[in-house]
């Protein structure tokens, strides 16, 4: 059925482009020129550096209808391009569609006609388009460049990078990075700061999406690559703060993490464009959900969905198609489903957004063609209405098939046999539960092994220690001063052995609750070594051997740490877990 609604979106696409012709031809053939295009092919040179006084120039024109063919062309991808450069909304792409059309009947392969291909590509891919329609523009560009060194640096770049970031998309890392490679090239030949530290960041989410200890030296080399270009841009130095908080995450460094996060809150209030927040979320879930990391995932998924809610962004289904998938994969279906329910309805809120933005956008077509000569406005008019309908019909066609497509779904779930699902949620809980069983029974005898251990261990440190004390009260009576090294030496054993003690007692599970609260600094050394040994649900006996102390005094201690994390642990999960470890003893 998707297959059905591109082929037949291709084809009206097709059939809308031969319409156009004759329209851009008639356009063309309008007299009088109230703009000298010198001042258009000045400000297209310097519009990438100067977006946003270009932007203030273009509304000095006037009214564009009055305009030539040609110069409207230039001032529509020079507009474009100030718009793009200066993170304007986009929400169609029929003015760049009209630029590219004129350059490839009246210029093709020439420079503007490149830089046209070029922003049709970068223009359709900011509206969330995906597919072959923003790929071959993009790719007829670098067919054009191929040959031509140094003709349009510029569109060269572009062109390899969105190319590349379109290969990402679809998971095709090795051919993207071919692209991202090729982009960071031209870059470097241009010395273009910007353009490098793009590359260089594409490059290394790229590689991350599939991190592991052999490229994980290269993925740094890439961070410190794009550190070297910073320059004084909030925009980029937030860029990278994302990237290397993503590496803290994959090298499992919390405290690195957290201190990029908390730069980045510093610096987000700065930015231009806060509405692509939600993007850099969408990308790090698709990055977890590909190395079956669910759990990130599905963070990262609804802190993207958080954030584009107050965003015009179009394509919002997306985000909770994605999130629906990662709860499917995390077996909670009933999620899954309130998911898949907010996609269809911002789905259909989308198509009914893109129906009113054409009928709007045929509305001023119609109104441009009333005010020009009488005889043209019957063939003009007449071909915007053909433009109209088809629109309107092709909207209304993807409205009915999604339709039906629900109600074979709901149909289907009606007749489903929900015995056959009663005994497929009985058969997963069972071999849950056998999974859990074998889990805990590993663990246990783990637990088991390593307590026998230890307290063999310390049992026979504690027989030596005794017969190095009565040896060290002989030789006192003898050599007061060798005994008295020796003391010095056994105390200084006694601290080492401590120390190591800690280091392998403390549990990691131990570690990381008590980060989770500031409060927990009260709790020294000494303490996490009980905590660990209490989790480890070890016998007071045990324990005492252990810590070479009586159960007497075990219970004391026990009492008085009780009594410390309910005095300074302020946070009440982790004071409540750890309150929990006593009552299992």
């Amino acid at each position: 059925m998707n297959s059905l609604v591109t082929m037949n979106r291709k084809l009206i696409d097709i059939l809308i482009i031969c319409l156009s012709v004759p329209l851009t031809v008639l356009f063309s053939s309008e007299g009088g020129d109230s703009c000298d295009q010198d001042p258009l092919r000045h400000w297209f040179e310097v519009v990438m550096e100067q977006p946003e006084a270009i932007r203030d120039s273009l509304k000095t024109l006037g009214p564009v209808e009055n305009i030539s063919a040609e110069n409207r062309a230039l001032y529509g991808l020079v507009r474009t391009i100030a718009d793009d450069r200066t993170f304007s909304d986009v929400s169609s792409d029929s003015l760049i569609n009209e630029v590219t059309l004129y350059y490839s009947c009246h210029d093709p392969g020439s420079k503007l006609h490149i830089r046209a291909l070029t922003y049709q590509g970068i223009v359709r891919l900011r509206m969330g388009i995906v597919d072959s329609s923003a790929y071959m523009p993009l790719m007829e560009a670098i067919r054009f460049l191929d040959g031509r060194k140094n003709f349009d640096p510029v569109s060269d770049y572009f062109a390899n990078y969105f190319i590349g970031e379109m290969y990402e998309m679809h998971l095709n890392r090795e051919v993207a990075k071919t692209y991202f490679q090729e982009a960071l090239t031209v870059a470097r030949a241009e010395n273009d700061s910007a353009h490098i530290f793009d590359a260089s960041l594409a490059l290394y989410w790229n590689l991350s999406l599939v991190f592991s200890e052999e490229n994980q030296q290269e993925c740094k080399d890439w961070l410190e690559s794009s550190r070297r270009y910073l320059d004084d841009s909030v925009e980029r130095e937030y860029y990278l703060l994302s990237a290397e908080s993503a590496y803290a995450l994959l090298m499992q460094n919390d405290e690195m993490m957290a201190e990029k996060e908390k730069e980045k809150q510093r610096l987000y209030p700065s930015l231009r464009i806060k509405g692509e927040e939600f993007r850099m979320n969408y990308t790090l879930s698709d990055m977890y959900e590909s190395q079956n990391q669910l759990d990130s995932a599905d963070y990262y998924i609804r802190k993207s969905i958080a954030c584009a809610e107050d965003t015009l962004f179009r394509q919002k289904y997306l985000l909770y198609d994605h999130a629906a998938n990662i709860a499917k994969k995390k077996n909670d279906f009933r999620q899954a489903d309130a998911y898949r329910e907010q996609a269809i309805f911002f789905q259909e809120q989308s198509m009914e957004d893109l129906l009113n933005t054409n009928i709007r956008e045929m509305d001023r077509r119609y109104e441009q063609v009333k005010s020009k000569s009488k005889t043209r406005v019957p063939v003009e008019g007449i071909v915007l209405l053909l433009l109209l309908i088809f629109h309107i019909v092709r909207t209304l066609h993807k409205k009915q098939l999604q339709k039906k497509t629900r109600e074979m779904l709901r149909q289907k779930e009606e007749v489903m046999c929900w015995e056959e699902v009663r005994q497929m949620e009985e058969a997963l809980h069972r071999e849950e539960v056998l999974q859990v069983e074998e889990a805990l029974h590993r663990e246990q005898s783990r637990r088991r092994k390593d307590n026998s251990l230890y307290v063999t261990f310390l049992q026979k440190y504690n027989s030596l220690l005794n017969r190095i004390k009565e040896l060290v009260s002989k030789i006192y009576k003898r050599d007061a001063d060798l005994a008295e090294e020796f003391d010095s030496t056994l105390k200084e054993g006694r601290r080492n052995f401590n120390e190591l003690a800690k280091e392998i007692l403390i549990s990691d599970e131990i570690k990381e609750l008590l980060a989770m609260s500031e409060s927990c600094d009260k709790l020294n050394e000494s303490d996490q070594v009980l905590l660990s040994l209490l989790a480890k649900k070890i016998d007071n006996e045990e324990i005492a051997a252990i810590l070479s102390t009586s159960t007497k005094n075990l219970k004391s201690k026990k009492s008085y740490l009780k009594k410390k994390i309910i005095r300074h642990v302020t946070d009440e999960y982790v004071r409540e877990q750890l309150l929990k470890l006593f009552g299992k003893n």
